[in-house]
C-alpha cells in the first residue's frame, strides 16, 4: 500500500465517526504523546549520565595505565645490567707515567 492510500482510508474512517468519538481519539493521542515525550526525556537524561560515567571510567583506566613504571627489567637481564645505577662505575682515563713515552733522539 502506498502512503496516499493509507491517508485517504484513514480520513474516510475519521469522517464516518461522530464528533464525540473524534474528541476521545484526540484526547487519547494527546495523553499517549505526553507519556512518550516524558519517557523520551528521561531516557535522554539516562543516556547522558551513562556517557559521562563511561568517559569517567575511560579516563580512570588510562590514568591507571599511565602511572605504571615503563622501565621494568626483563626476566633474562641480570641485575646491574643497563641503566639502573647498580653496576660498576667506570673509571676515568688514566694518564701514563712520565718518562715512559718515546722521545725523539736529540740531534748532534
Amino acid at each position: 500500500m502506498s502512503i496516499g492510500s493509507i491517508i485517504s482510508a484513514t480520513l474516510s474512517f475519521f469522517r464516518g465517526l461522530p464528533k464525540n468519538k473524534l474528541v476521545e481519539l484526540i484526547d487519547q493521542l494527546r495523553k499517549s504523546y505526553t507519556a512518550i515525550a516524558e519517557e523520551n526525556a528521561s531516557l535522554r537524561e539516562q543516556i547522558q549520565a551513562l556517557e559521562a560515567q563511561t568517559l569517567k571510567s575511560k579516563v580512570e583506566s588510562v590514568n591507571k595505565q599511565s602511572n605504571k613504571p615503563s622501565s621494568k627489567q626483563a626476566e633474562w637481564e641480570e641485575k646491574g645490567v643497563g641503566n639502573d645505577g647498580k653496576g660498576k662505575k667506570k673509571e676515568g682515563v688514566k694518564k701514563g707515567e712520565k718518562g715512559l713515552e718515546i722521545k725523539p733522539k736529540p740531534k748532534p
